[in-house]
């Protein structure tokens, strides 16, 4: 394999330059080759960054600003699966195996394989082309249990194992490959520096060091970075304090709250044997949908909303300080100066942007109106019906890391040389790729090709093997 991306999902170079003694492959890649911090896109968020890095575009030009965007006319929040999406630059580069990657969902047609990556719904095909999926017996896409289960460590570790393990499996039959470690991002959200993250990246470091030695080549890239939070934010009251936001009052969120009491005191047999009632589901849908707290993740919780929140309300917050104005809402929804004033007031907010500001491109339109930087530390979340302003993390209870503007980039190889990178964006990683294989870069991306190439090929100093390991 001429050249090898491992994607490393939240990757920041101010955590790993700490474990780098016990990251020997991280540690020779940062030491003997080009590495530094990877600017990411606005916001720094999974969905669109990895988008953003396999086509070196905005999300102006893309239509991606975070996992889903709001349908004003259908009063619900739209899941973004852009997999179908063209001009990612393994499209462009031939024989080439792309596992694990988000964003990657509808597998599209390569010439190679595509195992798709995060958000890929349970039961869907996510691989492309028919013949290998026999050959990904056993693979999964995602966790059994969610992240906040006490087995979430256990079952990331064996999945990003399982993942890793199929890409080296496939890799020597490609000249490009890539294989994203997603579940690390979850980690890190949860447990920031615990022993538990460093365990992961130990077996993260023993595979890198395995992929050193199938490939000429190697890349790091992270889609964004991370660090240790201070509080959470909540912008609901602030927008309803403004005018801004309403919430809907909901008439039947009294009655099916006493439902749900009463049914705590029903006996559990009685429960089993009244389960599959007709009018029960449906009891237990609308309790879920009115009454129970809120889903964490928006997208996951459009079916809530659409029963707590006004959609002819001026403006829709979503999580990581993305606000939009509503078309639908009368006058054409609230000056975009009343929302900048309302948004700079709130706490924890370092800059507010205008979509003009930081995107660009035909889909800029589709951008939210404003979308405000947090202080490192805070997280902005958009909590519906709950009243809290602001609150600290709380370790086990939820995320006590979150997302940094500045990810992570390294190269290392036979045709690599220790030039020093001053400044370098997610956008130029897919240009650099690209000229690894002498492939133009298309015409309108935003990125551009990083001094990173030797101008003659070389083996690189080889590290000291650890423990009888490769590398």
């Amino acid at each position: 394999m001429k050249l090898a991306v491992v994607g490393l999902d939240s990757a920041d170079w101010t955590l790993l330059d700490q474990w780098l003694h016990h990251l020997p492959h991280i540690a020779a890649i940062r030491r003997e080759g080009v590495s530094g911090p990877l600017e990411s896109c606005r916001p720094p968020v999974t969905i669109p960054a990895w988008k953003c890095y396999a086509t070196g575009k905005n999300p102006g030009k893309l239509g991606l600003y975070w996992f889903a965007h709001p349908n004003f006319e259908k009063r619900q929040l739209d899941l973004n699966l852009p997999g179908d999406m063209p001009g990612s630059l393994w499209e462009l580069l031939p024989r080439s195996l792309v596992v694990n990657t988000p964003g990657t969902f509808p597998p599209r047609t390569i010439d190679g394989v595509m195992v798709s990556g995060f958000p890929c719904p349970d039961g869907e095909a996510f691989a492309s082309p028919p013949w290998i999926v026999p050959r990904l017996q056993g693979y999964r896409v995602n966790t059994r249990v969610p992240p906040r289960h006490p087995d979430f460590p256990r079952e990331a570790m064996e999945l990003m194992k399982l993942q890793l393990e199929t890409f080296e499996r496939l890799a020597p039959r490609f000249r490009f490959g890539q294989v994203t470690v997603f579940h690390i991002d979850e980690l890190h959200h949860l447990y920031g520096s615990d022993s538990i993250v460093l365990d992961a990246w130990r077996m993260i470091d023993e595979a890198i060091g395995r992929i050193m030695d199938l490939a000429d080549n190697v890349v790091l890239v992270s889609d964004h970075g991370s660090g240790p939070m201070k509080e959470f934010v909540n912008v609901v009251p602030f927008l309803q304090g403004a005018g801004l936001l309403r919430l809907r009052r909901d008439w039947a969120k009294a009655p099916l709250r006493a439902l749900q009491g009463l049914a705590r005191v029903v006996p559990r047999r009685w429960r089993a044997g009244l389960r599959n009632r007709w009018i029960l589901p449906r009891v237990a849908d609308a309790i879920q949908m009115r009454v129970e707290p809120l889903h964490e993740w928006l997208p996951a919780a459009s079916n809530q909303l659409r029963h707590r929140v006004d959609w002819m309300s001026p403006v829709m917050p979503l999580n990581q300080g993305l606000f939009f104005r509503n078309p639908a809402a009368n006058g054409n929804g609230r000056a975009l100066e009343d929302l900048r004033d309302c948004v700079s007031e709130i706490p924890g907010v370092a800059r507010v942007w205008t979509r003009d500001e930081i995107y660009s491109g035909a889909h800029t339109g589709l951008a939210p109106d404003v979308w405000a930087e947090a202080v490192p530390g805070v997280e902005l979340s958009a909590r519906f019906g709950e009243t809290w302003e602001r609150r600290p993390p709380e370790k086990g209870a939820g995320w006590i890391v979150n997302h940094r503007q500045h990810g992570i980039f390294a190269f290392y190889g036979r045709d690599v040389d220790g030039h020093t990178v001053d400044a370098a964006r997610i956008y130029d990683m897919c240009p650099t790729i690209l000229s690894f294989f002498n492939v133009p870069p298309p015409p309108d991306i935003d990125g551009h090709v990083l001094p990173v190439r030797a101008e003659r090929s070389e083996p690189p100093r080889q590290p000291p093997r650890q423990g009888g390991r490769p590398r």
